[in-house]
Order: C-alpha cells, then sequence, then structure tokens
C-alpha cells in the first residue's frame, strides 16, 4: 500500500479529524491508500477519538486507517521512514517538530498554514501547504502525490536536504545561543 502518516496527540487542535476526513476520500479514490494515526489520547480527548473511530468505522476503512496510539520514542523513526506521506492537518501549531522529523526521514510533508509549517515546507519542493481545514485541496494534494511516483521521490529528496541544510541541531543550537546573547545586551 501507500502509507500516509498523521503523528501528534489526537485532539481538534492537532486536526486529526481533518486528516480523518481527508483519508476517507483519499482511501475512496486510491485502494492502496493506508492511513496511520499515531499518538497519545489525553482522557478529555477520548470522546473526539470514539467520535473519529466511530467515522472511519462507518466509511468502511477500519482496516484502511489505523490508530495506533502511543508509541515508544524509539519506535518513531521507523515509522516516520515508512511513511510515503506525512500530513500536519494542525489547525493551530507552535513550531511543531513533526513535519521535520518526516521529511529527515524522507517523506514529502502536506502541511497547513499553522505555525511554522510554511517555513519548514517549501510549497511545491518538499511537499504543499494548504489551508487550515481545506479537506478539498488536501486530497487533491494527497491524490496528486500518490500517483506520481517520481514527484514523490523528488520531494523525498528534497525533504532531506531541507532538514540536514536547515534544521541541523547544531545550527539550531547555535542561533539559539547567538539570539540569547542579544537579548543579554539588550537588557
Amino acid at each position: 500500500g501507500k502509507l500516509i502518516g498523521c503523528f501528534g496527540r489526537i485532539r481538534p487542535q492537532k486536526g486529526v479529524d481533518i486528516f480523518i476526513d481527508t483519508m476517507i476520500k483519499v482511501c475512496t479514490e486510491d485502494r492502496l491508500a493506508v492511513g496511520i494515526i499515531c499518538g497519545q489520547t489525553t482522557t478529555e480527548h477520548r470522546d473526539f477519538e470514539e467520535d473519529l473511530r466511530a467515522r472511519v468505522a462507518d466509511a468502511g476503512f477500519s482496516d484502511r486507517i489505523i490508530f495506533l496510539g502511543t508509541q515508544p520514542s524509539n519506535r518513531l523513526p521507523l515509522l516516520f521512514a515508512a511513511l510515503d506521506l506525512y500530513v500536519a492537518p494542525q489547525r493551530n501549531e507552535g513550531f511543531g517538530l513533526t513535519p521535520i522529523e518526516a521529511m529527515a526521514c524522507g517523506a514529502p510533508i502536506i502541511a497547513t498554514t499553522a505555525g511554522a509549517f510554511e517555513e519548514m515546507v517549501l510549497n511545491k519542493k518538499t511537499g504543499y501547504i494548504v489551508e487550515i481545514e481545506d479537506i478539498a485541496n488536501m486530497t487533491e494534494r494527497l491524490v496528486e502525490l500518490l500517483s506520481n511516483e517520481r514527484k514523490r521521490k523528488a520531494f523525498a529528496k528534497a525533504s532531506i536536504e531541507r532538514v540536514a541544510q536547515h534544521f541541523d541541531i547544531k545550527g539550531e543550537a547555535a542561533a539559539l545561543v547567538k539570539l540569547y546573547k542579544e537579548l543579554l545586551l539588550e537588557a
């Protein structure tokens, strides 16, 4: 199959319902598409998760849209590396590391305009940026990339290069040290 992932806490802010609605449409169009949701559900969001599971079951895709629950951190790189595509459907986000983690593992990204995603994902080079809650556009982009292996591979290669060039931990640490020094001088 073609594996599409959405990782993070299961709650409305993270847009997991958007991912589910998108994947139901994608699974209808592409019989090889499989979605995985990986992440913790806190007690206050158990009803939200149950509603999502019911939507998936009602659509007849319980075997193709799979809830993995919380996974050990040492398993996440393997899960990211197994993906053909990664979706970051957030409604609201600060920085959010999962797109960078997926890109580092060679997964092209479809992300919303939430938070810093537009700084991470180069639209039409490492993936696509879509408006928040734009299920139609997200579905269209997913179907397009699932049907175009050459483009998916080009986006994957560009994703790995982008992370290596712009999100190296040493570079990030140096930038933080520089910022702290500047703030101290201003104080």
